[in-house]
């Protein structure tokens, strides 16, 4: 036999089998995506471990699997406002992880801003989505850009009135709730936000979210009873009773606002319809079975001397 044909017939067959290899290779599954909810923990934990790397890393492995995927747009600007930031800042899906972005010093302003290019721009692409819009609107907050926190919610609202039906939340689900009762619930945490934390200038942010909200959502009580709270507060107790009647306006069955209620009326020194409004209260909040409202209002009832 010709040892150089033999060599050749080798490498011929070593060569068909690497071809075959390659070919079974080829028709292997690629590795599946994770779900959503899995994708979100697992670069939610790298970020807490500062393993910026590492959520780089699966963040692009993501985005070559799902290409244009909301989740990877959401991972992405938290990563870069983490950097951004520090180890404490980050919204997670929807804006639902309200933790402080901390000290504005070393800030990072290239990587806020890509942060914050990087929701605007996933906004466009993916207008439903509702939890992209707030954690936009909760960057802004952290940032200390109240003026485009305002616009960013004014457009929130504009499109929400308008395709409420097409509204989606983490993970791109339908919303728990109809639109004109999830969109005004979600944002009374924003106007909740600077009632809460009383800076200079705080009080003017506050007014512009919920004039807003309560202008688009008029049977909604959440965000006039922020406003209630604030004024109260302040030891404003009529301008308080102001913000609790409209609040009432909206839902009278609504537990806390009629307990709030009581307790101006008692600020004010009027027994009568504080009463009157702390009865209701414990009506209402027994049937709903709520037993902080249930409490609450029998311990007011009782120090006024009357009966439930």
């Amino acid at each position: 036999m010709n040892p150089t044909r033999w060599f050749d017939s080798r490498r011929t067959l070593a060569a068909a089998l690497i071809a075959v290899a390659g070919a079974f290779a080829s028709c292997a599954p690629a590795p599946s995506a994770l779900s959503p909810r899995d994708f979100e923990t697992r670069w939610h934990d790298l970020l807490a471990q500062r393993n910026y790397p590492a959520a780089q890393q699966l963040i692009a492995q993501r985005d070559k699997q799902v290409p244009d995927d909301p989740e990877v747009i959401i991972a992405r600007a938290n990563l870069y406002f983490r950097q951004a930031t520090g180890p404490a800042a980050g919204f997670a899906a929807g804006g639902r992880t309200r933790a402080a972005a901390g000290d504005s010093m070393g800030l990072d302003t290239v990587l806020a801003q890509r942060a914050l290019d990087t929701l605007r721009e996933g906004i466009h692409r993916h207008p439903e989505r509702l939890d992209m819009r707030m954690g936009l609107a909760f960057l802004c907050q952290q940032l200390g850009m109240r003026i485009a926190e305002v616009q960013v919610v004014q457009e929130t609202i504009g499109y929400s009135l308008q395709h409420g039906e097409a509204l989606r939340w983490s993970y791109g689900e339908p919303l728990s709730l109809p639109a004109n009762q999830y969109v005004p619930q979600v944002l009374h945490d924003y106007v909740r936000y600077y009632a809460d934390r009383g800076a200079p200038g705080d009080d003017q942010a506050m007014m512009a979210l919920a004039q807003l909200i309560m202008q688009a959502y008029p049977n909604s009580p959440y965000v006039p009873n922020d406003v209630a709270y604030w004024y109260a507060t302040q030891n404003q107790w009529e301008r308080s009773l102001d913000f609790l009647k409209l609040a009432e306006r909206a839902d009278s069955t609504d537990a806390l606002v009629l307990y709030n209620l009581g307790w101006a009326h008692e600020q004010l020194k009027r027994r009568t319809p504080a009463v009157h409004y702390y009865r209701r209260a414990l009506a209402v909040g027994t049937a709903g079975r709520k037993a902080d409202i249930v409490q609450s209002a029998s311990q007011r009832l009782a120090a006024l001397g009357a009966t439930p």
